[in-house]
Parts: C-alpha cells; structure tokens; sequence
C-alpha cells in the first residue's frame, strides 16, 4: 500500500474559548514516484508501459496516435515514455441541504497513464488517486504546495528519468504530463485562467477571442491563439507592481489570475494541454441547452406534440440492444421551458440523443430547419465521443461546427451563444493533436467519483485523510491476490461467456454451416452462445456491427450466432445493404440479404456494436461511429 502523506498548506483563524486560534489546514498526497513503482510490479501494467500500442494505419484510435505525442521530442526518442493524463475536480462527498452545502466539498486530483490502452484504462482501479484537500483550502492557498510532490516527479521524468528497482531489475522511467482535462471551471483554475469566465474580456483560454466575437466568429483560423510566449509575458504584467484596480483590469482583460503551478514543467504546454471536455461542452452543457430551445418550438409553438407524449415514448422505447449507458430520465416542462435546461446525466443523454430522432421525426415537419440544426449537434456530438477519428474527420468536424453555429444564429436570433459554444470550435484541432474526442473526456474520471460518494461516511472529522486511506486501501486489495502475490488481471479479468452449447457444425443451417466449416475445415463442433461481453461491450444476437470501414459506405451486419473456438470469438452475420440514407434520420436505412459470413473479433476495425432501429417497417441504423458526418442541409 502506497500510504497518503499530509502536507500543511495554510493556516485560517478561528475563535476558540474568547481568543483566536491558528488553526493548520491540510492536504494529503501519494507519492508519485511510489506510485509508479508499485505499478510497474504489476505484470500487465508493466508489458504496456514498455511496450506502446501505436496504430499501423491511418485510424487514430488513442491519444499516442495525436501529433501532440508524435511529434513530442522526448516521445520521438522513447516512445516507452509515460504519458500522464492529470484531472482535477470537486466533488460533494454527502447531500446537504440549505447552507451546509458546500460544507464538505472536497478537491480530488486523478492522473492516469495513456501508455494503457483504453479498453483497459476506462476501468476505475487504472485511475489513481494523488492528492485531496477541502476546496475551501484549495481555493485560500491554492494548488501549488499540494501538487508539489507530483510536480517534482514528472520534473524528473522529463528530465533524464529515475532509476527503479522491480524483482531485482533496474528500469530506467521517464514521461511526461501530455494532457490535463477538466469541466471548464476546474482547467481555468488549473491553468490560472478565471475560474468564472462571466468576468473576463477574453474567455478562452485556447485563443484570445473578445466577448463581441466570441457570438460572430466560428471558425478556429479566425482566431489568434494563445501560446505559452503571450502567457508568460501577460503572467509577468500581473506579477509586476501596480495597483489593486489596475491589475483587476489587466487580470479581466487578459482573462488570467496568476500564473500556474504546472508552467514550471518542462514539455508541458499550458495552453494547448489543457482540454476542453466534450462531455461538459456538448451533453451538459449545448445539448440540454438547445434541446429546451428545441421543445419549446416543438410543443409549445408548433404543437407537433405533447410533452406526455415524448415522456411515454422515451421510457417505453427498445433502446437497450447495444446501447450501455443510463436510462434518460422523464423531461419536466419547467426544465425546458423556464430554465431552459434539459436535465439528464451525462450518459442519459449520450443515450438520450442515440434514439430520440426515430422517436420524434414521426410528429417533426421534414425540413424544419430547427430540427435539422440539432441533427447537426448530434452528430458533432457522436464525432467528439468516437474512439476513433481519421484526418479527414478533423475537417469534417471543422466546417460541421461552423454550419451548426451559424445555423443556431439564424434559428434562434434571440437566444445568447454561451461560451461553451466557441469552445466547441476548438475541439477538431483538438482531436488532431490527442486523437479521439472519447479518450479526451472526463467521463470516466467524473465515474470515479461514485466509488467515494457510494460509501456511507460516518465520521467527517478529516475527511480528506479518511478518502484518501480508503481508496489506497481498496486500491491495494485490488493489486495482491490472497496469496499476497501480485495480480496477474489486474487491467483485465477476462471475456464474459454467456451460457452455450457445443454444436455440431453438420447438423448447423446450410448457410450457416458453410460459413464455419470454411473457417474451421478440420473442426466437427463448436461452441455456440447467445450473448459475450469483451471489454464492457456487450454483443448478443440482433446487434449490429460495421465489418468495414469505409468512409462513405459502411458495411453494417447483424450478429445471428456467436461461436467460440479455442477462445477466440466470431460472429456469425447476416450481411446488409444501404437502400437510403435519411438525412431527416440522420440514418441509413437498410435490407438484410441471405448471405452470412463469419468474422473475427479480433478483425473488427469498428468494434464497437450498434442499434438497429424499426420505423414505418424499415430498418435503420444510427452509425454513431462514423469517421464522417451525414450532410445535412
């Protein structure tokens, strides 16, 4: 067990018996380097941490795959170097109510290490906790003394590396910091930048657009980018003497408070490594906020239908097949209509938007330029949370953001543009330099909050110390196995095998049969199961999954049978044709053929299973992974 140590930062007055009492405030951090070499003890952690998974073709599909870490000179030289995600966050441990609220909110700081793949790294435990405070401390002393043990660290990776000792062999360690995501708030506070952006002239921290552009200009090339020379030399104005009114002024006009503790690191660009989140930019923040726009033209003003209406058919819809997220929850009028936020989860809504054109292009007039503009951010949506992205797809997304925005001005002249409008235009250069928009959002990290909130605390005496004891001990059961040894499955626990049986190839359908004998030509039997799940995807027959991967013409097949064969795993499909593509839809409508094939997991280049959609007897199907986008109107 790698054991939390305390670090004072600060002390705060309080009266105590008719007297003033100094009262030392604390935050607690693992130590970085412990950390790291505790991890390279484990098996499986180890082989990926010297070993990089880089494409061999010309998908992206992980940030190692961006040209931030290709062309990164210490990556260049070993491409074994860690490369260390850092994200940051507040968190609520309890629910209060009235003015306890804020009581016991705490600052959490994860790091997590892309050198693990992500089918791997999606799993909480490959999320490591590395510092705690109060936020209340946080916000009085800052962040620099309770990140100092991790700064120093990553100082020395980039600068040479350290020396570990594992099972009696030396490894030599280096990395990097590459990428800090947070919600807007915590990366402004990370970076330096104003927390609350409502009190800045310039509030970007990618580029240094005004408040009169931020609702004009969509285009990323419009733009004069901030860089870390025009960070420095605003720092330094701030840093210089002056009076209190003066420096407010410049602090609102260049949008920054201070400088940040993470620009002292070497091979870390403060302005281009920390991320905008898509999932606080699009599922919550732009689309609950123009779906309530959307509703109040739909129900309120054109009568299309009733809220009753898209209420029973959202929680009665078969949207379950492939679809792993949460159930969205019923819409209230007050939501979109008074406050003009749609209230969902995030994965609610991920869900939410994956079916809600099938449910409401039956009432919507064909054409409504409204709903077409939402069409649009669907699909930006689906882009910026693909695992996978090709270099046509960062132009692609590029000019989809720029027809959206201007397609929202004209639709809706009266509603305000919010910032998080203009940060969306960034995100295709984004994904060109870190690779895929999944693997750039804190959605995951935002799921390990579940594992402190789902505890019944009791005693909040030090809570920090007590969060932070809690996860080093889980963590730690989950490295050793009972017999004290280190844990071989660590990162993974396997496949999950649904029940079968052995079958006959003979006694199979003909069709069926020729299939399998000619990928197993000396085998009598296989095994056949309904259902598997590889990796948190769950495959089971009616799914559908792309057996190529074509730009324009996808290749959709539905799973009728899954066969095992010395643990590999093949599907038996049902190959397809595309009769229509539906822009209402933004789907492709298709028929199925009599022709089947049987092909292997492991050849998929888009694994990931999709739903098949009935509407009006057609079939359709939403590729939500696609490298391109549909062209809407």
């Amino acid at each position: 067990m790698v054991s939390p140590q305390s670090l004072e930062l600060g002390y705060h007055l309080k009266k105590s018996q008719g007297g003033i009492k100094r009262i030392r405030d604390y935050g607690y951090f693992i130590p970085f380097e412990d950390l790291i070499t505790i991890l390279y003890c484990l098996p499986e952690v180890q082989f990926w941490f010297q070993n990089n998974h880089k494409t061999h073709d010309t998908l992206m599909r992980d940030i190692c795959d961006g040209c931030y870490i290709k062309e990164n000179p210490l990556f260049r030289r070993n491409p074994n170097a860690l490369q260390i995600i850092l994200y940051n966050d507040d968190i609520e441990i309890v629910n209060p109510l009235g003015t306890h609220v804020k009581k016991h909110k705490v600052t959490l700081f994860y790091v997590a290490f892309a050198n693990i793949p992500p089918e791997y790294r999606s799993k909480l435990q490959s999320i490591f906790l590395v510092a705690v405070a109060k936020s209340r401390y946080i916000r009085k002393h800052g962040v620099s003394k309770l990140l100092k043990n991790f700064i120093q660290t990553v100082s020395r990776l980039v600068s040479g590396g350290f020396e570990i000792q594992v099972n009696g062999r030396a490894h030599n360690i280096e990395g990097a910091l590459v990428m800090a995501p947070a919600d807007t708030p915590a990366a402004n506070s990370l970076g330096g930048f104003k927390e609350g952006v409502g009190f800045a002239y310039k509030k970007c921290r990618t580029c240094l657009i005004s408040n009169n552009e931020l609702s004009r200009q969509f285009r990323a090339t419009h733009f004069i980018e901030r860089t870390n020379v025009n960070y420095d030399q605003s720092c330094r104005t701030l840093e210089g003497e002056m009076t209190r009114e003066t420096k407010s002024y410049w602090s609102k006009m260049f949008g920054i408070n201070s400088r940040s503790c993470l620009n002292s690191l070497d091979n870390f660009d403060i302005i281009q490594c920390l991320t905008h989140d898509p999932m606080h930019v699009l599922l919550d923040g732009l689309l609950p906020y123009e779906m309530s726009l959307l509703l109040t033209h739909c129900i309120d003003m054109k009568k299309y239908f009733s809220l009753n209406w898209l209420n029973s058919q959202i929680d009665s819809y078969p949207y379950s097949l492939a679809t792993s997220c949460s159930k969205p929850e019923p819409i209230q009028r007050k939501h979109y209509f008074v406050d003009a936020h749609v209230k969902q989860t995030a994965s609610g809504m991920l869900s939410l938007i994956s079916f809600l054109p099938f449910i409401m292009a039956r009432k919507v007039e064909r054409g409504d330029k409204k709903w077409l503009t939402f069409l649009k951010l669907i699909q930006i949506t689906f882009v910026c949370h693909n695992p996978y992205a090709a270099q046509e797809t960062v132009e692609d997304l590029r000019n989809l953001v720029e027809s959206h925005h201007l397609n929202f001005r004209r639709e809706y002249p009266k509603a305000s543009v919010p910032p998080k409008m203009h940060y969306l235009v960034h995100m295709a250069k984004q994904i060109q330099r870190f690779g895929p928009g999944r693997f750039q959002s804190c959605m995951r990290f935002e799921a390990k909050h579940a594992f402190f909130k789902n505890k019944k605390w009791r005693c909040f005496k030090n809570l920090p110390l007590s969060l932070a004891i809690f996860h080093q001990k889980w963590l730690c059961g989950q490295m050793i196995t009972p017999l004290g040894t280190y844990s071989g499955n660590f990162l993974y626990d396997g496949d999950e095998v649904k029940e079968g049986d052995n079958v006959i190839i003979e006694e199979m359908q003909e069709l069926h049969k020729l299939c399998v004998k000619e990928r197993f030509p000396n085998s009598e039997s296989v095994y056949v199961t309904k259902q598997v799940k590889i990796h948190g995807c769950v495959y089971r027959e009616g799914v559908i999954v792309v057996s190529s991967c074509d730009y324009f013409n996808p290749s959709f097949v539905r799973i009728i049978e899954i066969v095992i064969k010395d643990q590999n795993k093949f599907f038996l499909v049902q190959k397809s044709q595309i009769v229509d593509v539906n822009l209402h839809l933004i789907s492709y409508e298709i028929e199925f053929e009599n022709s089947f094939q049987l092909v292997s997991y492991r050849d998929l280049v888009i694994k990931l299973p999709l739903d098949m959609h009935l509407l009006n007897g057609k079939l359709f199907v939403m590729n939500k992974y696609a490298l391109l986008t549909l062209d809407l109107p």
